[in-house]
């Protein structure tokens, strides 16, 4: 009797140590085939039919579905420029020339990937509904409250994570393990209590 207790034990162990590295594993995949600009993170093959098992585990965890190779690549941000993780205590603002794509967006979205409920009914901007300064770069602020110019709305004191996704663009080439393209600097501005 003693043997079989001790033979479940070490089976429930083993299958709970199993089950939450798995989830581990999937809710944060380990750093294969990552394409890095500052803040932004994309995964090198991630519409390409040999992306790696956990990256492949993390889009249908997020319920995503990847863009194709040749359409373009999705960078994903959730720290700023300091390194320190996005929230809406904070206002940030997006700065900087975006690399040269046909078409462009940015949103923001909560920890579950749900973009945030707001009265203006602005979940994100794309390339063909943002200002541009006389240099073509963007300046797009992130925060709870209301900002002058480009205001992306997110909820106050929840972590943010940003989808950049390029389409149609000459960086889904990048995917080959070369360098990233420049993207815009998530900057911090300040937070509130």
């Amino acid at each position: 009797m003693r043997l079989i207790f001790q033979l479940l034990l070490i089976c429930t162990l083993a299958g709970g140590v199993g089950l939450g590295l798995t989830a581990l594993a999937v809710r944060n995949p380990p750093p294969f085939g990552l394409i890095e600009a500052g803040s932004w993170v994309a995964i090198e093959k991630e519409g390409a039919p040999d992306v790696d098992a956990y990256a492949l585990a993390g889009l249908a965890h997020r319920g995503e579905a990847p863009l194709s190779i040749a359409d373009g690549l999705i960078f994903r941000a959730r720290n700023d420029a300091d390194g320190n993780a996005l929230s809406g205590s904070c206002t940030y603002v997006i700065s900087g020339v975006m690399p040269s794509v046909r078409v462009w967006s940015l949103a923001a979205f909560d920890p579950e990937g749900r973009p945030f409920a707001n009265k203006s009914q602005r979940f994100g901007y794309s390339s063909s509904d943002v200002t541009r300064d006389a240099s073509g770069a963007i300046r797009i602020s992130l925060s709870a409250t209301a900002q002058p110019g480009d205001w992306l709305p997110v909820a106050k004191a929840s972590p943010i994570f940003l989808v950049l996704r390029l389409y149609d663009t000459t960086a889904a080439a990048i995917s080959g393990g070369r360098t990233a393209p420049e993207l815009p600097e998530i900057r911090k501005i300040g937070c509130t209590s």
